[in-house]
């Protein structure tokens, strides 16, 4: 996980697959069936995903919703 011009790197760890997706892009992470997941929309195409994500991820994409909410 980084940060990089205002956007998270970070892995999804149930694809494989790398994202950068802006800070402000994500609205949720949540424990689903004991996985971290973080949930964040898509600019493209105005939807959603979600990424199983580690404990660094998890937690950094909390405090930024937290942040962001105040």
């Amino acid at each position: 996980m980084e940060v990089v011009n205002n956007m998270l790197v970070f892995k999804d760890w149930a694809t494989n697959y790398w994202w950068a997706i802006p800070l402000d892009y994500f609205f949720g992470a949540d424990e689903k069936e004991g996985k971290l997941v973080v949930s964040f929309f898509i600019a493209d195409n105005g939807s959603y995903a979600e990424a199983v994500v580690d404990q660094e991820t998890y937690d950094f994409v909390n405090k930024t919703i937290k942040e962001q909410a105040r």
